[in-house]
């Protein structure tokens, strides 16, 4: 019986020849890094940094990637949303290895959400935010914008009917809310396509949140959205002037957010079509909305002439018609009639004189001091819009009844004004003092009124308009010694140089005035 002889082949070690990849941060200039990845050298070195306790590797076994390659081959997805396999080629990475990197990026920047997608919290922040939505579209009380934005992407395995939107293609709707500074404040990313924006609204944390506690502010939405006490819509049909003014200052403000979907989408051009599952897609999205705000906070330069990635995509007619739009609430429309109609802070001073040589009683106060009744009325953006100056003896409702407003507002009654309770009760009352000292502004237009005042007392421009003699300047108190007409063209020259160059004038404790 022959015997069997088996030969065992000795394997063969085949060494591993691995790409010697080139340092792109030293490759390229600053302008061809903001054009293929969107950031500059610094600011990828700032992203490294975050990232690094999430992405670094404990060992460089099987020549790991660096975190600086991990971030630019992510970087290079989401500015271009080209195809993996030509992404990996820059880099002499494999297809699979650049898939990989550009979901672990996604997720770790996902987890940084809550670090730099923040709402305002403090009043200084809320109050900054407000100037700003004003001095844009002149809405006031505006904290933000909210709306919804559709990222396409392909055909998921799994209930694809859910992701059709009225476009006929596969989305994921992403609600947003901006700032005037184009800074998502808030975000919800996880929605098909078919849902509608009104529903996003309702089922996330930041209406739960608003609804047991109300804003400081209002949030402005277009027409899909209900009409709540801090959400302002546009009105469907337009009666008057005001209406079509708010609409027209409304759709001003509220741009915004468009601009901001613009920029994000611009920016990050893998936004326009995703060829991945809806999972992946929202950690996709997600890093994208953290990449934005780093980007907005840290003043990255969005060079509209360096950037080579697709443009967006066409504007598709719908295949469904439009949704209904949402109802109004009785509380959302006493809110927004509140915006429509002028609201003006009215404060009162008497400006002591010496006694006039005719008429001397109507001048007499009731604190037996001759003076001039004087109603400065203030809207919404610390302008003047009414000086009324009358006798010391009138009485306050006599001047509001008689003053300018009724031009603006003919229909202006004593039922119009909005007084608070002298002595409020928890509860009800205390809540509308509150609210009247919202609308009244009064810390504010105290500091005016006062700043206003002090500028009789010092010597400026305003004496030399009035023509007060030389001797008379110095630290004398001037309004005692002026006459009746030069009081008022005093008062007259301090509103009109208040509005003409925007004084917000502050009085310090120690009595100095600050202009600034």
């Amino acid at each position: 019986m022959a015997s069997i002889v088996h030969r065992h082949r000795r394997r063969r070690y085949t060494p591993r020849h691995n790409a010697e990849r080139p340092n792109l941060l030293e490759q390229y200039s600053n302008d061809e890094l903001y054009a293929r990845y969107r950031f500059g050298r610094d600011d990828i070195a700032f992203i490294c940094n975050i990232l690094r306790p999430r992405l670094e590797r404990a060992t460089l076994r099987s020549h790991a990637l660096t975190v600086e390659e991990q971030v630019l081959i992510a970087l290079r997805f989401y500015a271009s949303g080209s195809f993996y396999e030509v992404i990996g080629d820059g880099l002499a990475v494999r297809k699979s290895a650049v898939g990989h990197v550009v979901h672990s990026v996604s997720s770790a920047l996902t987890d940084l959400l809550g670090q730099y997608v923040k709402w305002p919290e403090n009043e200084d922040a809320m109050a900054r935010t407000k100037r700003k939505f004003f001095s844009l579209g002149g809405m006031p009380n505006t904290i933000g914008a909210i709306d919804c934005t559709h990222v396409h992407i392909q055909a998921p395995h799994s209930r694809e009917w859910e992701y059709v939107n009225r476009k006929g293609r596969h989305s994921i709707n992403v609600q947003l809310v901006g700032n005037a500074d184009l800074v998502v404040t808030n975000c919800v990313v996880r929605w098909p396509g078919s849902v509608h924006d009104a529903r996003i609204l309702r089922a996330s944390r930041l209406f739960q949140k608003l609804q047991q506690t109300t804003p400081d502010g209002i949030l402005l939405g277009d027409s899909g959205y209900p009409l709540l006490p801090w959400l302002m819509t546009p009105f469907a049909t337009v009666t008057n002037d005001s209406q079509q003014r708010y609409n027209s200052v409304h759709a001003t403000t509220r741009g915004t957010i468009e601009h901001l979907n613009g920029v994000i989408k611009r920016r990050f051009a893998c936004l326009n079509y995703l060829r991945v599952e809806p999972q992946k897609a929202c950690h996709i999205i997600c890093a994208c909305i953290v990449l934005h705000n780093i980007a907005q906070t840290r003043s990255v330069p969005l060079q509209e002439a360096l950037i080579d990635g697709p443009p967006p995509c066409a504007e598709v007619p719908d295949l469904l018609p439009p949704p209904p739009l949402q109802p109004d609430l009785p509380a959302g429309r006493a809110g927004r009639n509140a915006v429509v109609w002028p609201v003006w802070s009215v404060l009162l001073t008497h400006i002591q004189i010496i006694a006039p040589s005719k008429d001397e009683d109507v001048f007499v106060n009731r604190k037996k001091v001759h003076s001039i009744n004087t109603q400065i009325a203030f809207d919404a953006t610390f302008n003047i819009v009414d000086v009324a100056k009358w006798p010391g003896s009138t009485h306050d409702p006599r001047i509001l009844m008689g003053s300018g407003l009724r031009r603006e507002a003919p229909r202006l009654s004593l039922q119009d004004v909005l007084t608070p309770y002298l002595n409020p009760q928890p509860g009800a009352q205390l809540k509308y003092n509150m609210q009247v000292i919202r609308l009244r502004l009064v810390l504010c237009v105290k500091n005016i009124v006062l700043a206003l005042c002090r500028l009789l007392f010092v010597e400026s421009i305003f004496i030399i308009v009035c023509c007060v003699p030389p001797y008379m300047l110095g630290h004398t108190k001037i309004h005692e010694i002026l006459w009746r007409e030069d009081v008022i063209i005093v008062i007259t020259v301090c509103a009109i140089l208040h509005n003409r160059y925007g004084l917000l004038l502050k009085v310090l404790n120690s009595g100095d005035m600050l202009i600034e």
